[in-house]
């Protein structure tokens, strides 16, 4: 072993040790005083072999200086490598901490989650129209994924926008990442719901509308969008998935996805909301089981009791799916799951139009005169009581398909029929049976 300059100690190879021993003859041959240069001293020829010496040594010496060169360009190197990965972790915590971004890693504070613990999480975003039997909480949970999910133009993003603009209403500042629809469409209901085009002009509504995978260069840039958000909107996840080639019917690929674009938002405190579609005649997503997997908030399932349009009063119905904190459904109506939980009324039929989302109470009463429970057109409400009493015992596809209408419009009327007590329903294996419960009152 041997030091050298840099202070690590180095093996010399046999090649090396030969080297050093001819340098080490040659310092000594260079320190000797050369007869030639003292005055009166004998002259004397060179030998051959003093010659050959100093070649040997001259070319050790070389070769020692050309590996010390080496080593010094590895060393350089590696240093240069050193100082490139460390540049590169400084500037990925800068851009985390400019995105709002928490490595979530790190020790939970013991102290904040003994706070945590004493009090269970409550909806905090978004609210209901205030009566006597008012909740006295919100609609979506704040630092978890919610979701919204429902048929194809059911009014799920009306639900959505309602409470955006609220949020928008206070102060606070809404992201919105659209995969289905256009700008246009969402900056003029916005406008209907009251948002001023002054606040739409400013920077409190960040529309995003995505044609592409998210690279990681594009979700810095949205990150840094969405980091002062106290909401975060997805519209459209089987749409979102297919853009990153990915299957709402594989659990990785559902996964991947939730892990790329929605959980650090959710981990930074974020209310996130996701929306998406069900399949024509069912009230479960594409992948269901994998999706709600990945609600740590509430799951709302949405209908369409009365459908939404220009001049029309329209009704969306909310139920709770799945509520995972457990505080949703101890404010909804009494009732078999999917509970109840409210209604989004949107009347355009009278001018100013009117848009409101209305509690469920125990009573299940009218609030506020704006057909909190509207009931059914009377005819299908006649035709499906009728068609249960023609058929005691039917289960709910053969009413479907006895009774003419929308599917969507006679799974409003039977659902009427069974909250308002005039037609029974019980579970026979895997199906739902019916019968006639009491009479269905006069029209009069």
């Amino acid at each position: 072993m041997n030091p050298d300059n840099s202070g690590f100690n180095l093996p010399l190879d046999p090649a090396s040790l030969a080297a050093k021993q001819a340098i080490d003859s040659a310092h000594a041959l260079e320190v000797a005083p050369r007869a030639d240069l003292v005055p009166g001293a004998p002259q004397r020829l060179a030998s051959p072999s003093s010659s050959s010496s100093e070649t040997e040594a001259d070319n050790a010496l070389a070769a020692l200086i050309e590996e010390d060169r080496k080593r010094q360009e590895i060393r350089d190197a590696a240093e240069y490598i050193l100082r490139k990965r460390e540049a590169s972790r400084l500037a990925d915590e800068l851009e985390r901490e400019r995105s709002g971004w928490s490595s979530s890693w790190a020790r939970i504070d013991p102290e904040a989650a003994l706070e945590s613990a004493r009090s269970p999480r409550e909806p905090e975003v978004g609210r209901f129209a205030k009566t006597a039997d008012s909740p006295p909480h919100g609609v979506f949970y704040q630092g978890c994924l919610n979701e919204i999910h429902g048929a194809s133009e059911s009014g799920k993003s009306w639900l959505a926008l309602y409470v955006a603009a609220q949020e928008l209403n206070s102060g606070h500042t809404v992201a919105y990442v659209d995969y289905e629809d256009d700008e246009g469409s969402v900056y003029r209901r916005l406008l209907l719901l009251g948002i001023s085009k002054d606040s739409l002009l400013g920077e409190l509504f960040r529309y995003h509308r995505p044609n592409g995978p998210l690279s990681e260069a594009e979700k810095a840039t949205f990150m840094q969008s969405a980091a002062d958000a106290e909401l975060v909107v997805f519209d459209g996840v089987t749409e979102g998935m297919s853009l990153e080639g990915l299957s709402p019917r594989d659990e990785a690929d559902v996964a991947a996805w939730h892990a790329k674009t929605t959980k650090d938002l959710a981990h930074a405190g974020k209310c996130v909301i996701v929306i998406d579609h069900t399949p024509h005649e069912s009230n479960r997503t594409i992948g269901s089981q994998h999706k709600k997997a990945t609600i740590s908030g509430v799951s709302y399932e949405v209908e369409a009791v009365q459908p939404i349009g220009h001049g029309q009063h329209g009704l969306l119905r909310l139920r709770v799916a799945k509520d995972r904190p457990a505080s949703v459904r101890r404010e909804c109506a009494p009732g078999k799951a999917p509970r109840w939980r409210g209604d989004l009324v949107v009347n355009f039929s009278v001018e100013p139009g009117v848009v409101a989302l209305w509690p469920a109470t125990a009573t299940d009463g009218a609030a506020g005169g704006e057909g909190f429970d509207a009931e059914p057109p009377r005819k299908l409400l006649e035709a499906v009581w009728g068609f249960v009493e023609a058929n005691p015992n039917c289960n709910t596809t053969s009413i479907r398909s006895g009774v003419r209408g929308r599917i969507e419009d006679k799974n409003a009327a039977l659902d009427w029929l069974i909250r308002n007590g005039h037609i029974a329903e019980w579970k026979d294996g895997r199906s739902k049976r019916h019968r006639l419960q009491t009479p269905l009152p006069s029209s009069e």
